[in-house]
């Protein structure tokens, strides 16, 4: 199955933690043209990315936090059900 954009994307900021992704990188070797589209798709997924602007005119992207996980928990008392949704805040990046 093929990749997304936005998969490729995250991909690729997970694997350079350090140095990130570069827009010239992004748009002329990945061949992804709107990838300023794609990182603000991604930021509102949940996930933290730090804009770092180049010299060059080109920004680096870099990833600093997963998007928080949501864990649903179902509770049964009888005929009744109760789901209650809890959020794992430990998705920093060390």
């Amino acid at each position: 199955m093929k990749q997304t954009q936005r998969q490729r994307i995250i991909n690729v900021l997970i694997e350079n933690r350090e140095q990130g992704l570069n827009s010239y990188f992004a748009t002329y070797q990945m061949r992804i043209k709107q990838a300023p589209t794609r990182i603000w798709e991604i930021k509102k997924e949940g996930y933290r990315i730090i804009t770092i602007p180049q010299k060059d005119g080109s920004v680096n992207w870099i990833l600093e936090a997963y998007p928080p996980k949501v864990v649903k928990t179902y509770e049964f008392e009888g005929a009744n059900a109760k789901v209650t949704e809890k959020t794992i805040r430990e998705n920093l990046l060390n």
